[in-house]
């Protein structure tokens, strides 16, 4: 496990080096990066990433061997963290349009996200339905609202730097999903 976590290092410090040093026409344009603003959103990206399918793939286990939940039973259990995420991106995508402000946004959800993230440490054998509902209901909202605040924020970065929006909404997905790979390899 160790060799292939240190092969893909590598690898993607072969692949960055060779993107800014020798390659003509980029895939990643690197400089664009430079900015701090791009710089936090898209490391914010990779953060959001890995909670984000960090809970989506350890919760089921807590389900199945805490909680002694059938498969299908903690398939449902995921129900209120992943229900809260359609109606937050609508009502924060919503907010955001009226308001045109999207960082207190970020700060807010982010903060939602890691109390809620935070008291999933106090599940254990003992905890009702009841509780663990409305904790997952409480991280589900926080995550909702730091998908709709990112994407807001990356347009902004570009707009910003006089970028198109298509890097921005790329980078997005490249950041979230290196994000969500390195949660499967914990």
């Amino acid at each position: 496990m160790i060799v292939l976590i240190a092969v893909g290092f590598f690898s993607t410090l072969a692949f960055l080096i060779a993107e800014t040093f020798y390659v003509v026409n980029p895939f990643i344009e690197l400089y664009r990066l430079q900015d701090l603003s791009a710089f936090v959103t898209f490391i914010t990206t990779f953060l959001h990433g890995f909670v984000f399918w960090a809970l989506l793939s350890f919760l089921p286990i807590y389900y199945q061997s805490v909680q002694k939940l059938s498969v299908i039973q903690s398939a449902l259990a995921l129900l209120p963290e992943t229900a809260t995420l359609i109606p937050g991106l609508l009502l924060i995508g919503f907010v955001i349009a009226k308001t045109a402000r999207y960082k207190w946004i970020l700060f807010a959800s982010w903060a939602i996200t890691c109390i809620g993230t935070g008291l999933l440490a106090l599940l254990d054998t003992g905890t009702t339905t009841t509780i663990w509902i409305v904790v997952n209901i409480l991280a589900g909202s926080g995550i909702a609202a730091i998908f709709a605040g990112l994407v807001f924020a990356s347009q902004a970065t570009a707009t910003a730097m006089k970028q198109d929006f298509a890097f921005g909404s790329s980078m997005l997905h490249v950041f979230r999903s290196c994000g969500a790979v390195c949660t499967l390899l914990t």
